[in-house]
């Protein structure tokens, strides 16, 4: 496992949104599937059903979904940055850290458990499972039909600092072509009241369309659009939106709502041809 910098200066040209082909499974937001056309890889996001997903409260975070395969879990420790880690590579001491994980919830773990530290994770073939934690922040997968995927933990300030195109920058150093999006539950705009001085640092960098207001009138961040924006300045596809706001929808945990740890996941694997 190993980094790449968030320090690339490679650009691909801006796509317009696609579709995808998506399953929700039964009568809730609960394990929501996505299996994007042309592709290798499957995607879940969980939701409140399935329980608290953070590292110290599930050993085993595929365990009890249905049609999740066996796999080597990889996790990482999350801090609203842009740094990837890709399955397979070296990590040295430096990108490793044990303690306690802000994003996930962690209640304190010794060095023998050390996890990655990063915002993304980056792998290809059957062996390897990626998964992010979230709250409030986006989900989003990424894949390709090469079979060589993403799972990105998106809040605004990894955003801002170019993760999900450095995800997509590091997928296409593996050899992946097409790359198409799935966004997950996450908070949306009426419910993400924004300080002036960082939303205009993310439009700036994004343009006006990520700028909005809640559903009480107050200047707020549309996540979804900016996450949009990132898909389509990496040269890739937004393929997918499961349209459902963490605050709002009591189907899922949300920090920022109703101040809970839990932490529901994103789940991405490859499957053979």
């Amino acid at each position: 496992m190993g980094t790449t910098s968030s320090t690339s200066r490679r650009s691909f040209a801006e796509k317009e949104p696609g579709a995808g082909a998506f399953v929700a499974g039964g009568n809730t937001l609960s394990a929501l599937r996505w299996n994007p056309p042309g592709t290798r890889v499957k995607a879940i996001w969980t939701g409140r059903a399935e329980g608290d997903r953070r590292l110290e409260s599930c050993s085993d975070p595929a365990s009890n979904l249905a049609s999740v395969p066996q796999r080597a879990w990889m996790r990482l420790r999350q801090v609203h940055g842009a740094r990837v880690v890709v399955a397979g590579d070296a990590l040295g001491a430096g990108d490793l850290q044990g303690g306690s994980c802000p994003d996930e919830g962690g209640a304190g773990r010794g060095a023998g458990d050390a996890i990655p530290i990063g915002d993304a994770l980056v792998a290809a073939g059957v062996a390897t499972g990626l998964v992010v934690a979230t709250a409030d922040c986006a989900p989003v997968a990424l894949a390709s039909r090469e079979g060589i995927f993403a799972a990105v933990h998106a809040g605004w300030r990894g955003l801002l600092a170019g993760v999900v195109e450095e995800a997509v920058f590091a997928m296409r150093d593996l050899g992946a072509g097409e790359v198409v999006a799935g966004i997950g539950p996450c908070i949306h705009v009426e419910c993400y009241g924004f300080g002036d001085r960082e939303l205009s640092e993310v439009v700036a960098r994004f343009g006006p369309g990520v700028a909005g207001r809640t559903a009480g009138g107050a200047v707020a961040l549309d996540l979804v659009q900016t996450a949009r924006a990132a898909v389509g300045a990496a040269g890739a596809t937004m393929a997918y939106d499961a349209g459902v706001c963490t605050a709002c929808d009591k189907s899922c945990f949300s920090h920022r709502a109703r101040k809970e740890l839990e932490r529901q996941v994103m789940l991405v694997w490859g499957e053979g041809p």
